[in-house]
């Protein structure tokens, strides 16, 4: 683990609107802004952030918002299901409101409180050779720009593109999520 050394002001916006707010207000001061999410990372990414950088968190502090929800599961067929999420939405609050309707994400989450979107722009948890990531199950996404407006995505490749980018086209506030049914256990878990 590492911790910052310095004083640092995080911003928790609980609307798009706020956040567009907090957008326009870097353009305005001509300083980035990060999303800084659960602050998980395997690098030492977070600590090259320039000092005046505004750092932002669409986790919720308390109660869901409207950027750390998730929305009901909609079934499309008997194998399609999709689910619009918040991008502050944890992983463990993914699991839990799927489950209840008798779906999945195709990747096994690994950690519960990390956020969808920051999981799905990092392309991480989950991936690999054997299921596909979190990142690949994405059908569709809303993000603010760099001017502060909303911006929907629906088509596969502009998806690809915008989570492959690492956050730098924009701040995604929700995600729509194709799912599949919950597995059933094949072999019982036993305790040594």
């Amino acid at each position: 683990n590492v911790k910052s050394d310095g004083q640092v002001t995080v911003y928790y916006p609980r609307t798009v609107v706020g956040v567009q707010s907090i957008v326009r207000l870097s353009k305005e001061k001509e300083v980035g802004v990060r999303v800084v999410g659960a602050r998980h990372s395997w690098s030492r990414a977070l600590l090259q952030i320039p000092q005046n950088t505004l750092l932002m968190s669409l986790l919720s502090k308390d109660k869901p918002t409207e950027l750390s929800s998730v929305g009901r599961v909609e079934v499309q067929g008997d194998d399609v299901a999709e689910v619009e999420v918040a991008a502050g939405a944890t992983l463990g609050q993914l699991t839990e409101q799927c489950r209840k309707s008798g779906w999945q994400v195709a990747s096994a989450p690994v950690l519960p409180q990390v956020t969808v979107a920051g999981v799905a722009v990092s392309l991480s948890h989950g991936a690999g050779t054997g299921r596909r990531g979190l990142a690949d199950s994405v059908t569709a996404l809303t993000y603010i720009d760099a001017r502060g407006e909303v911006q929907r995505l629906t088509e596969a490749e502009e998806v690809a593109v915008f989570l492959s980018s690492l956050g730098l086209l924009g701040i995604i506030v929700s995600l729509r999520v194709r799912l599949v049914h919950v597995e059933r256990v094949r072999v019982p878990l036993q305790s040594p």
